[in-house]
Parts: structure tokens; sequence; C-alpha cells
């Protein structure tokens, strides 16, 4: 940061949470500074990982969940911090070694979940499913293997229980059809994009978009659908996005995330930059949740005001 003020010139920013933002950066150049001094490269110029140290990192990664997971007040926690804490511990393989113990677990944190890798990893070398993992890392380590890749050799690796899974409505349209179902929602309000309708055009069609059950691909189902309303200053803008979070219809693991944007882009304004930015999630009470959003201020100013540009968009994130 360039000075102690720097929280001033970023809206809604509080001087809390720009310390903490401040310690953090902080680490993260120390951490980058570390790993300089010691990286190599191959003549690829590609980071050369250390097979057996990047195994060492995602065991070190479940020890501390292990040991954490009976003091943590919230499922999942300890892991969370492990992989925090892990790019300390280890700045050259910390990072990928979090990313490969996520796939290991298929984004499971619960302390079985944490205890059956724990004692999976630190098991007879013998034992073919552990080999099956060191081959894996092993090939990450070498780029035979990127990380998507590892994940799905790594499903099933940790049983699971078959999830009890959702009854999908009999109204429900196939995730891909989503833009295709909002774009339908606007046209029965008489909207046309091109036109640049305002917030307060778009936002009721939004809502019966929101109201619309979805249905996921083969092999997965719905876990989590929400809706969030978004708004910054910086470049004005107000986002209305719905999402949902995937998850394998086998073990319940977590597969991928969605987001369907509809997003209204304005020309800068002094009153939104006293505003600033901020952002409402929906939670399970969509009702409650679209009064919020209309008791936001930002709504109030923009909702009769013309977008310079609208877009939609549907993507993984």
């Amino acid at each position: 940061m360039a000075s102690d003020d720097t929280g001033a010139e970023i809206p809604g920013l509080s001087p809390e949470l720009l310390q903490r933002l401040t310690e953090a950066e902080a680490r993260a150049a120390e951490r980058e500074r570390r790993r300089q001094e010691i990286v190599r490269y191959d003549d690829r110029g590609r980071e050369i990982h250390d097979p057996d140290a990047l195994f060492a990192a995602i065991q070190w990664i479940f020890a501390e969940a292990q040991r954490d997971a009976a003091t943590e007040e919230r499922s999942g926690r300890a892991m969370w911090d492990a992989h925090l804490r892990v790019e300390d511990e280890d700045v050259l393989n910390g990072h990928l070694a979090g990313l490969l113990a996520y796939g290991i677990t298929r984004g499971r944190g619960d302390p079985k979940t944490v205890a059956v890798a724990h004692a999976l990893l630190n098991g007879p070398a013998d034992d073919p499913t552990l080999a099956k993992v060191r081959r894996a890392v092993d090939q990450v380590a070498n780029y035979e293997l990127d990380v998507p890749q590892f994940d799905k050799k790594m499903k099933r690796i940790i049983p699971a229980e078959r999830p009890d899974l959702p009854v999908v409505a009999a109204d429900a349209v196939p995730l891909g059809q989503a833009v295709e179902t909002l774009e339908t929602k606007l046209h029965e309000a008489s909207l046309n994009l091109d036109q640049r309708p305002t917030l307060g055009d778009v936002w009721t069609p939004f809502l019966a978009f929101a109201r619309q059950p979805f249905s996921a691909g083969r092999g997965l189902y719905v876990e989590n659908d929400m809706c969030l309303a978004e708004w910054g200053a910086g470049g004005v803008f107000f986002d209305l996005v719905r999402q949902w979070s995937m998850n394998d219809a086998d073990d319940g693991s977590y597969d991928h995330m969605e987001q369907l944007h509809l997003t209204l882009h304005y020309d800068a304004d002094p009153a939104l930059e006293q505003v600033g930015a901020d952002s409402l999630w929906s939670g399970d009470d969509a009702s409650g949740w679209a009064a919020e959003v209309e008791a936001a201020e930002p709504f109030g100013l923009l909702s009769a005001r013309m977008p310079i540009r609208i877009r939609v968009d549907h993507y993984n994130v």
C-alpha cells in the first residue's frame, strides 16, 4: 500500500479491514521473496518440484488438520486453517500441496474425512491406494498431470456415503438453459437488452428467474442455490447474480460452481462514490433478500437510470 490512509481512497473499506489486508499483503510479499530465493526452473522455464517434498507438504496439511480438528468449533475449519498455513511452512510447495490436498478429499474437510486421509497418507508403503496417490503426486510434480487431471484421479480415493439426493422439481430446467430462461423472462416483460432497460425494469423478471428451479448435469445435483446483488463505485455497476453449487451424485463431494450475471454498467457518479461498494447474499430467504436489495441506497439511485451497457454472462467459477 502506498500510505496508511489508503482506506480513505476505497469507499466502504474500514480501517480494521484495511489493516488486515495490509498485513496479508505483507505476508504474501515476504513468502514470495523467500520463494524466489530457492525456486529453480527447468529448461522450459517451469518451476521444479521435488515429488517427495511436495508429498511431505500434503502430509503436513492433513497432520495439522487432524491435530486441530478436535478443538475447532466449525467442521472443516481445521482443514481450511492448515491450507492457509502450509504456504508459510513450505513456501516452495505449499500452494500446490494445498490444491492437491483439496483434490484428495474432493473438497471435504470434516474431521472423519481428514482422519481417513491422514491415515492413508501415513499408511503402509505397499498400500495400493497410497501408491496411486503417490504416483499421481509425482506426475503433477513432473508436469505429466495438471491439477484438474489429478482431481479426477483422486475421485473416490476417500470413500464417502452416497448422499441423499434432493428431489428435483417437476418444472426444473436444465442449467445449460439458464441464459435462455432469463432471456425468456425479460422477453415476457417486453424488455430487450439492446435497448438498455433500467435496473427497475429488469428487477421483476430477474426475481421471476430466481424462483425458477434448475437441474444439474448428469451425475451431479444442485447442492446450493442462492442469489447475490453486488454494486461498486470504481467503475459504477450493479450486478444481479444467481449462483449454483454442484456436487457429485455418487459421493456428495463438491464438483464445481456456476454463476449467471445480469450486469448493468453506468457512468461515474459522485453520489455513488459516497455509497461505496457492497453486496447482499440471499441465503435461503429469497423474499427477504429482495426486500433488502430494494431498500439498499444504490438500488434507489440506479433503479430508474439507463445504463451505458448491460450484459448477461453464465460461466463456471
